[in-house]
């Protein structure tokens, strides 16, 4: 039976002008947050040459999994201030630390410094949630929630698309654009809270008459969890469907961007009219790619939150859990773009069914003066699943998916290439660009003159400088540890300019020469040598584990709603004696 006998149209005018103002924060929030995540994983590891950190994937791992955990965490704490304090100071506060810590990062050329960037938007980003969510609660009812929750994800589904959109834009122009239209999304927002946005945690205190002091609100925040047994256990089961869930966030567009083959979809998409869509090597940027999730949401997701308005909100996280792992390992079994976003629609389907439910199911159980601690809660399940999401991203993607990893190896053990001679050039992009390129093999050191590579993929640009260096294939992660070592304490010496250059050093093949001398060697195009890779180590594995953590939290949620099923009946006979 449906909970609701209004119309899809009644719901829609039934929510109050909070609720529309709520969503619109939210939609800016999501523009910013997801322009930066959808491609902060492939910033972070592209080479310095291109304009990324260079970092290593376990490095990755640790700065976003201590920023997740930190953004889904600190609700647990700031919920209880946001409902005792005020909303709109909250949201203040977060505005003001996410626009600051969006800027660091487009200024950040260390690791140090982009791992403090990262803490401040985790911590902005979670002193944000909590009041904003609390505001879309108070603004919904049981007759129109479900409806309501899901206008809210088709909402923050557009910020998510357009997030990812402008981030694509920005860094053909330069990466640093990219956190700068963060921050300035995010200034954004100050408009609608200040002018618009009602503060429902006033009327709350008022019917209250709370006099808690600060330590008295954290420890009742803290306290109403371990309460609430039945919900403990519901929020960690969820965090192993989390662990699987963020792949696509966090380590799919690093897989799309390293294997996968768009160039059909590119040809689609000019043939409709949309010109200079493809990156470099012919495809479809990956942040774009992933975009066909949110997409899909801005388009299904009132029509699928209305249908599963008919149904228990359990049972649909349920079905929405098992369509989303499908989906995903669907998604990283493939090289072929449009089995890609085959995949990638998929996950939305899952996603649209399942994701708002969750939000809904945690609104409606919370007591009307908890709401906004219990959306704080809802975060549990994130941390612990993101954090260790990321971490396993970290560990299985450097172990059994990175190309250029497997690229050095299959130089070393299928092709003998123990050592090489790389010719590098650097080529004049534009006035204010010089880029490094990796030419291909040389026969010595001193072949200085441009060799013939067909497969180097360099720009256009007059070529500034061409000279060659001897490289050990493998890396020796001894030395890599020394040079990190020694940069920093050359740097906090006082020699910063060499201490970054040292620390940014590493052995082996460099990340740039790897394909332009696999692919002059197997005298093929970078998608040839990619599917050989491919074939040879099967990278697609991955996926399987991730999977596997996917299927166990589906059992656990289907054991969980059998057994609230049995207490319910065991209620109902109960009253009946």
């Amino acid at each position: 039976m449906p909970k609701s006998s209004m119309s899809l149209w009644q719901q829609i005018k039934s929510f109050p002008g909070v609720f529309w103002f709520a969503n619109w924060i939210e939609m800016f929030e999501r523009t910013a947050f997801y322009g930066v995540v959808m491609v902060r994983g492939i910033y972070v590891v592209t080479a310095v040459e291109r304009g990324g950190l260079g970092l290593t994937h376990m490095q990755r791992a640790l700065i976003f999994a201590v920023w997740a955990l930190i953004q889904c965490l600190l609700p647990m704490f700031t919920g209880a201030y946001s409902d005792r304090y005020g909303y709109k100071k909250s949201l203040y506060i977060a505005y003001t630390i996410n626009v600051l810590g969006y800027a660091l990062m487009g200024l950040a050329h260390t690791y140090e410094v982009f791992f403090i960037a990262a803490i401040m938007v985790g911590t902005g980003t979670a002193i944000f949630k909590p009041p904003l969510h609390g505001s879309i609660a108070h603004s919904v009812s049981e007759k129109n929630s479900s409806v309501g929750w899901g206008i809210f994800y088709q909402l923050v589904n557009i910020g998510g698309f357009a997030g990812p959109f402008v981030a694509g834009l920005m860094r053909k122009m330069d990466w640093s654009y990219v956190f700068f239209a963060s921050a300035a999304f995010t200034a954004l927002n100050f408009i609608p809270t200040i002018f618009f946005l009602k503060d429902y945690s006033k009327e709350m205190q008022a019917q209250k008459k709370d006099t808690k002091n600060p330590v008295a609100v954290f420890i009742d925040g803290i306290t109403t969890l371990f309460k609430d047994a039945k919900f403990v256990i519901f929020l960690l089961i969820f965090s192993g469907f989390w662990l699987m869930f963020m792949q696509l966030w966090d380590t799919m567009p690093i897989f799309v961007d390293e294997w996968v083959d768009s160039a059909g979809v590119v040809t689609f998409l000019s043939s409709l009219g949309l010109k200079n869509v493809a990156d470099a090597f012919g495809n479809v940027p990956p942040e774009w790619m992933i975009n066909l999730d949110a997409l899909s949401i801005i388009l299904f997701m009132i029509f699928i939150g209305y249908i599963t308005g008919f149904f228990k909100p359990i049972v649909m996280m349920i079905v929405g859990m098992v369509i989303s792992l499908f989906g995903l390992i669907y998604t990283g079994s493939h090289t072929l773009g449009w089995m890609v976003l085959l995949g990638i629609f998929i996950f939305a389907i899952g996603e649209m069914t399942c994701s708002p439910k969750f939000s809904e199911y945690i609104g409606l159980m919370a007591p009307p003066e908890k709401k906004a601690i219990y959306m704080g809660y809802s975060n549990i399940p994130f941390a612990i699943g993101w954090f260790f999401a990321l971490l396993c991203s970290g560990f299985l993607y450097g172990n059994f998916a990175d190309k250029y990893d497997f690229g050095r190896q299959y130089l070393v053990k299928e092709l003998g290439a123990k050592e090489v001679y790389v010719q590098y050039a650097a080529v004049q992009e534009n006035p204010e660009l010089e880029g490094i390129y990796a030419v291909g093999e040389a026969t010595s050191e001193f072949d200085t003159v441009m060799i013939n590579n067909p497969y180097a993929n360099l720009p256009e640009g007059n070529i500034n400088r061409v000279w060659v260096e001897k490289e050990t294939v493998l890396k020796d992660r001894a030395k890599d540890k020394a040079f990190v070592k020694l940069g920093k304490a050359l740097y906090k010496a006082g020699q910063k300019e060499k201490g970054l250059a040292l620390m940014k050093q590493e052995t082996g093949l460099k990340r740039i020469a790897v394909m332009p001398v696999l692919c002059q060697k197997l005298d093929k195009t970078p998608k040839q040598a990619t599917r050989v890779l491919w074939d040879k180590y099967h990278p697609w594995k991955m996926w399987i584990y991730f999977g596997f953590i996917g299927l166990a939290a589906i059992l656990g949620m289907v054991v969980y709603h059998f057994y609230l099923e049995a207490e319910q009946k065991r209620r109902v006979t109960s009253n009946k004696q």
